[in-house]
């Protein structure tokens, strides 16, 4: 399971949460402000919980998935 930004780079793949760390990692790089959104969503076990990206570009904040 890969749980850091650096590990999703050498594995190739990873949890929402590790993803949604290398996104907000590149884009704080290139000087873009970047923050974390969670939501729940309905899974057949029940509720999960899910990691985004929040990126403020021209005055607003937008939601991305990194998935």
């Amino acid at each position: 399971m890969t749980c850091r930004a650096s590990d999703v780079l050498k594995k190739g793949h990873g949890l929402c949460f590790a993803k949604s760390n290398l996104l907000a990692a590149l884009l704080r790089f290139m000087e873009i402000p970047t923050g974390f959104c969670y939501q729940t969503l309905t899974h057949e076990d029940g509720l999960v919980l899910h990691d985004l990206n929040a990126v403020y570009l021209s005055g607003e904040w937008f939601r991305l998935d990194s998935r």
